[in-house]
């Protein structure tokens, strides 16, 4: 196996780690704060993530997605990112203070106001954010951005947990929210000896490669996040917040395993992007371990959407549940963008990438204004079949300008395809046999059942087929590989 395989593999463990343990995390606030707040206040907290994540995308030009894609890295190319974002961020903030009136009365969210004012900092404290820290990714040195992470949720846990025991309200995670971006910060300086001073020596180098990044990224977050945008100006606000968390749910499949573990991605295609035949290769080999991971998640959701509901929740969410489920075809389709991206961005094809946000939103507006009229189950059925469609476009182009051989991803995909269906029955003829009192208990049984039989078939499949796809062959030695770094580490 290449050292390059072997940098990727460790990388993607910890950022797997690092990622469910995250998640864990988020798991055990959400089911505290789902039992502590109502459906109003998480509509609250959704329309000020938007708003929020809308003017940091604004203000953000790819300085991480640049430093990482270099060839070479420098500490002036350090100090113009640092410089360019923070003098945008300020210009951004102030953007929002003035605007702030304007847009919780446009979406009826006068209530939110005041919080909105104070989150805007956040703005400010994520623009020092100490640049040498993506050198580590880069170098796929991520122990310290694992420290960095995990230390941060549970500083914020333990903030927001606190403070909505004493006062249950939604102020509770925007305290939360801001303390945390201090603590990060902090943190960034603390863990990586690089102290950044203004500087715009390589403002032309950056800027010609961060124009197309920052405008993709405004029609990224609209394209993301406008499903969102239709339901706080449609709906009511606790119809938004039933909204906003089972997407928020449904999607944590893809935002904290599938497409992290994909992030070495990005620097290992950028390693082999000057080798056509490498770089085919890698992302038919990355297309098909994406698509193993989240083909029999999203059938597995999907089955068992009210169970998981429950659990997680509690009885009083269970009515989102319906949602939950329709939003899995999404899940699907940004497990596979995530890998697009990434390939875009490492070919220097940002303007490509930014003409299919483009498209997506185009073709987005119409349906979804049509189908505002109807329920929000539809609204993200509507949502994941578009994400998919122009997902399917921009593979065709990436095939078009670097052979990338899709009848032969096909192939590779079809046992993926065939093992989750059948899994997905035999697992059904099994379920009453694990039936219990207790959905807690249920859901771990089935979990555990379903993916042990998805597996079983699809390892099999593998052995007998071993020499037959290099790719399958790799994929192989990857699993060999983990198993023998874990059987390590216990000694």
């Amino acid at each position: 196996m290449s050292s390059l395989t072997q940098q990727v593999l460790n990388s993607s463990a910890l950022i797997i780690s690092t990622r469910f343990i995250q998640r864990t995390i988020g798991l055990v606030s959400t089911l505290i704060l789902a039992r502590l707040l109502v459906p109003n206040d998480f509509g609250v907290v959704a329309f000020l993530s938007i708003t929020l994540n809308l003017f940091q995308i604004l203000s953000q030009v790819g300085s991480q997605q640049y430093i990482i894609s270099r060839e070479t890295v420098e500490p002036e190319d350090l100090n113009t990112a640092w410089t360019l974002t923070i003098g945008l961020r300020c210009c951004f903030w102030i953007v929002l203070l003035l605007l702030a009136p304007q847009i919780c009365a446009f979406f009826n969210m006068q209530q939110a106001l005041s919080g909105l004012y104070f989150i805007s900092i956040i703005l400010i404290i994520n623009a020092f954010f100490n640049p040498g820290f993506w050198l580590y990714r880069r170098e796929f040195k991520y122990k310290k951005v694992f420290l960095l992470e995990i230390s941060t949720k549970i500083f914020s846990f333990l903030i927001v947990i606190s403070i909505a025991l004493y006062k249950p309200t939604f102020w509770a995670l925007l305290i939360g929210d801001v303390l945390a971006a201090l603590f990060s910060l902090l943190l960034s300086y603390l863990l990586h000896s690089f102290r950044p001073k203004f500087s715009i020596c390589r403002f032309t180098q950056q800027w010609a490669f961060s124009k197309w990044v920052f405008a993709k990224g405004i029609l990224g977050f609209t394209n993301q996040q406008i499903d969102i945008l239709f339901v706080s100006k449609f709906f009511s606000a606790p119809q938004l917040g039933g909204f906003h968390l089972s997407k928020d749910m449904a999607l944590l499949p893809a935002t904290q395993i599938i497409t992290p573990a994909s992030e070495p991605i990005l620097a290992s295609l950028a390693k082999v992007a000057n080798a056509p035949q490498d770089f085919a290769y890698h992302f038919r080999l990355v297309m098909m371990i994406n698509i193993l991971m989240a083909l029999p998640i999203c059938l597995f959701m999907t089955t068992n959407s009210e169970l998981i509901i429950e659990v997680i929740l509690g009885e009083k969410w269970r009515h989102i549940s319906s949602i939950f489920s329709a939003f899995c075809i999404l899940l699907f389709s940004l497990s596979i963008e995530s890998l697009l991206t990434n390939t875009f961005i490492v070919k220097r094809k940002v303007k490509s990438l930014f003409n299919f946000n483009l498209i997506a939103i185009l073709l987005a507006l119409p349906v979804l204004f049509y189908v505002s009229n109807y329920s929000l189950e539809i609204l993200a059925t509507a949502r994941g079949v578009l994400h998919l469609f122009v997902a399917m476009l921009m593979i065709g182009y990436l095939n078009y300008c670097y052979k990338l051989q899709l009848k032969r991803v096909f192939i590779l995909i079809i046992p993926i395809i065939l093992s989750t269906f059948l899994s997905g029955i035999i697992f059904e003829f099994l379920k009453p046999l694990l039936l219990t009192s207790s959905a807690l208990l249920n859901l771990i049984s089935y979990t555990l059942c379903f993916f042990f039989i998805f597996c079983s078939i699809q390892i099999s499949f593998y052995l007998i087929h071993y020499n037959r796809y290099r790719e399958h062959k790799h994929f192989i030695e990857i699993i060999q590989y983990a198993y023998k770094k874990v059987c390590t580490s216990h000694y």
